[in-house]
């Protein structure tokens, strides 16, 4: 071993405390790096699964691939393989779906067998292609029964509408009222035994008109037409290959889901999205880590001045000496790297079996489960990008021993060449905060480096933290924004037979007493058709319309809700609206909500748009006088009458209704509250709803929030069951949407798992450079003390340094922190759209925290000073 070697073995054990420190910050840089590598490389692996299972193992497709284009197709070069299926053709059933008389028989080949969602729920499949394989659906969907080892004869045929070939994309076309419709050409009689049943295929449009039936591939009876279902040789290339090849080889469709997985969109904003979501995070790890691992080699070269000044006198060249500084840096990493790898598998291995269930609750599929994969390719990726933000750490200080001469590093003239004027300060200093503070602002001005060390740690430690909190809020809104989140849990659609006798208001009162329900609400609603013309637009929707080439009026459709006085009571109040203003018989004023968010395809961005000028307080709604109009309908006039007249006497039973808007808002009264919406919402009191619509025929529902859900759903039938009401029009939305909560529950978990990591990071900087740059400044502080400063007067004079590194780190780290937020939220609005607001409350934690963590750290190093003696500490030449 090297004396160089020995010697940064030495000066890593004499220091142990910045040693560990280092160790721990490498060690925290490993871990969430392989914890997100790992992370990608599990979850990606997890959904890939299970879009195979659900929709089968292949990027594109062709339904209908004629026979006499298939040498051209198994010749293109971009093909990898394919599976293929004969279009056999339609057999006649006894159906009870009216929209499903068919049978529809496919002969696959072995690839299909193994690479689509075929997936046996009993028997076996079939061997050849005299057996056939049965989906369950046409048991529970068509009402048709039959076993295993049964017989079917089976009539095929071609469907055709006139001279046109109909395939399983086109829905059943029946027959209108002049008889003319789809009709079956029979080409062929099979008989077929039944071996097995598997589930419904994905590869069966809900819209098509036959229940796929199995068999095998056949060649002694060639079809006219095939499926076929590839791989690309390049997932990217599946899309254009698709969309420039349907006039050769047919309708064509891709795995949009297996290709997000396998890096393919068809979308560009979701690969702006991730990319840029993605180099933020390993932005925010690195610089965190850096800012670190970087103090820690600065302080260690600091202190090591003059030992490399020795070492240059005696000959060691400049590369010998950065070659220690390096040494060292592999030496950490040695020790850190290792241990963060095994502690990011451990912890992100812990993550999973927390999160585990939630994941199972996307798909359900029994056998597929979220497992950790600790891929050789993200352990490798962990281990070269800490190592390479190690040595990143460590370049700059490397460079700066190698600048400095032997003679200048012996007598420390770099790190001690100050004069009077650079010390100066204003007398004011002294007058406010007495001679302790003048002391400490002095040292300051003196030592500007590690000034700006310990600064520079605390403006790290507070971008990283509120950067990291603002980019885990947009990513929590961005997924929350996607799915629809309601403001109840339960819902009970109430028709007048439900409830028998009982009145809407009745019947939700008996309701809202049950056990368990913490709010209930209770409204009608009404559906309207509203004639907007680009007068009555906002801007942004008449900009939007003549983006995508429309002019002129829109007909937009809007709901008018009746809601009960005491929810709209208790809503007014928390908006602070008058409620005189929305109770006046004569003229009552309605509450609007006039946006509605989407995805919007040509822009590829969820967007929430305004639809009406919130100036605008006067709508004319276009009413149907519902009694008079079925009146007509059931009428022998109706009949009577040709289509034109009808439509016109049909027109004729509508009015118009003046309504005024008395406050447009963007939250509605509780049972109304949707994260996602396509249409307007118009609220009045219930009084006033039926006073403006008594003709109209309206929807009735009542709203429950509850505390558990489950119970509460059994309670409300019991109650229901109990007052005569029925039971069966409950729905549980929390149920439904659990989902969607489960999303949000993934990326909170990883989130504050990513937060806490960051602030692990930043605390450990900051630790780190505070307790050195302190434990450094025991010769200064036994001169203070052997001139006679008091312990009142030495821990005022750090309660003041304390104060202006946190005034001057949160001065100059705040603004970068909203910088950086800005930057994520042009990020996340590519595919999002969303407003700009700022983390006040990561803010005010920082604020709180960098305070704490300063004093802290003062206070520890201090009590290490503390026990120095003022001799032996003034003797020694090694502070």
């Amino acid at each position: 071993m090297s004396v160089f070697r020995k010697v940064t073995r030495r000066t890593l054990a004499e220091n142990r405390t910045r040693t560990i420190v280092t160790i721990i910050g490498i060690l925290l840089s490993a871990a969430m790096i392989t914890a997100v590598t790992t992370s990608v490389s599990s979850i990606t692996e997890y959904l890939k699964e299970c879009t195979i299972y659900r929709t089968g193992d292949w990027h594109g497709c062709f339904y209908d691939l004629p026979e006499d284009a298939l040498e051209d197709f198994q010749a293109e070069e971009g093909i990898k393989d394919a599976a293929y299926a004969q279009n056999i053709g339609y057999a006649e059933v006894e159906s009870q779906n009216d929209y499903k008389p068919y049978l529809f028989v496919m002969g696959a080949d072995e690839l299909f067998w193994e690479e689509m969602p075929i997936h046996l729920t009993d028997g076996r499949l079939p061997v050849n292609s005299n057996e056939i394989l049965i989906p369950d659906h046409l048991f529970y969907n068509g009402g048709v029964e039959c076993q295993i080892g049964d017989e079917m004869t089976l009539e095929l045929g071609d469907r055709y509408w006139e001279s046109e070939k109909l395939t399983q994309e086109t829905g059943y076309w029946a027959e209108d009222e002049n008889g003319e419709g789809e009709y079956l050409k029979i080409r062929e009689t099979r008989t077929y035994t039944v071996v097995g049943f598997y589930e419904r295929p994905d590869f069966e449009n809900y819209e098509a008109p036959g229940y796929t039936v199995m068999t095998l591939w056949d060649d002694t009876r060639p079809s006219e037409t095939m499926a076929v279902y590839f791989h690309c040789q390049n997932p990217q290339d599946t899309l254009e290959f698709v969309a420039c090849s349907e006039d050769e080889y047919g309708v064509g469709y891709w795995n949009s889901s297996l290709l997000r997985y396998e890096g393919a969109s068809s979308y560009a904003s979701y690969h702006a999205v991730l990319v840029g979501m993605a180099a933020i995070l390993i932005a925010l790890i690195m610089f965190g880590s850096i800012s670190l691992i970087y103090n820690a080699f600065s302080i260690s070269v600091s202190e090591r001045t003059r030992q490399f000044g020795l070492l240059s006198s005696i000959g060691a060249t400049k590369k010998q000496i950065r070659k220690m500084v390096f040494t060292e840096a592999s030496y950490v990493s040695a020790v850190g790297i290792p241990l963060g790898i095994l502690s990011g598998i451990v912890g992100i291995g812990i993550t999973f079996h927390l999160v585990g269930d939630k994941f199972y609750a996307f798909y359900g599929i029994e056998g597929i489960s979220l497992r950790l994969k600790v891929s050789p390719v993200s352990i490798v990726a962990a281990v070269l990008i800490t190592y390479i933000t190690v040595l990143l750490s460590a370049w700059i200080p490397a460079r700066r021993a190698t600048r400095v001469t032997a003679i200048d590093a012996i007598r420390q003239t770099k790190d001690v060449r100050i004069q009077a004027k650079d010390v100066k300060t204003l007398g004011i200093t002294q007058k406010l905060f007495g001679l302790e503070g003048l002391l400490a602002k002095k040292h300051f001005k003196r030592n500007r480096k590690r000034y700006r060390a310990t600064i520079l740690s605390l403006f790290a430690s507070i971008v990283l933290f509120i950067s990291s909190s603002s980019y885990c809020t947009y990513l929590t809104d961005m997924v929350t924004s996607v799915f629809e989140e309601y403001d109840y849990d339960i819902v009970y659609s109430w028709e007048t037979e439900t409830g028998n006798s009982l009145s809407l208001a009745e019947g939700a009162e008996i309701l809202g007493e049950s056990e368990g329900i913490t709010q209930f609400s209770y409204m009608k609603e009404a559906g309207i058709n509203l004639d907007v013309t680009p007068s009555m637009m906002s801007e942004e929707s008449r900009k939007q319309r003549e983006e995508a080439g429309e002019e002129g009026n829109a007909t937009m459709y809007i709901r008018i809700c009746g809601v009960d006085s005491t929810t709209f009571d208790q809503y007014l109040k928390e908006m602070g609206l008058n409620r005189e203003d929305y109770y006046d018989a004569e003229h009552p004023l309605g509450i609007m909500m006039a946006q509605y968010r989407e995805f919007n395809r040509s822009t590829q961005r969820y967007e929430k748009t305004t639809i009406l000028d919130p100036e605008l307080k006067n709508l004319t709604l276009r009413v149907t006088d519902v009694e008079k109009m079925n009146a007509y309908l059931d009428s022998a006039e109706y009949e009577a009458d040709d289509g034109e007249t009808a439509d016109q006497k049909i027109e004729a039973c509508k009015y118009d209704l003046p309504v005024e808007i008395g406050e447009y808002v963007e939250k509605l009264p509780f049972g109304l509250n949707k994260s996602a919406s396509a249409y307007m919402i118009l609220v009045y009191p219930m009084e006033q709803f039926e006073q403006l619509l008594p003709k109209q025929e309206a929807a009735e529902s009542i709203y429950f929030k509850t505390t558990d859900h489950e119970q509460a759903m059994e309670t409300l039938q019991k109650t229901a069951r109990a007052s005569g009401i029925s039971e069966e029009y409950f729905t549980d939305i929390y149920e439904n949407s659990e989902e969607d909560r489960n999303l949000v529950i993934i990326v909170k978990v990883f989130s504050y798992g990513f937060i806490v990591l960051i602030s692990l990071i930043s605390l450990a900087n900051v630790f780190n450079t505070i307790s050195t740059s302190i434990l450094l400044r025991r010769r200064e502080f036994a001169m203070l003390r052997s001139v006679g400063m008091t312990e009142k007067g030495f821990h005022r004079m750090l309660r003041y340094e304390c104060i202006l590194y946190g005034m001057k780190s949160l001065i100059l780290g705040i603004p970068v922190s909203f910088l950086i937020t800005r930057l994520i939220f042009q990020s996340v609005s590519a595919g999002y759209d969303t407003e700009f607001y700022l983390p006040w409350g990561a803010v005010a934690i920082a604020v709180l925290s960098v305070f704490l963590v300063v004093f802290s750290t003062m206070m520890y190093a201090i009590r290490k000073v503390r026990k120095d003696n003022v001799v032996e500490v003034l003797k020694s030449e090694n502070y």
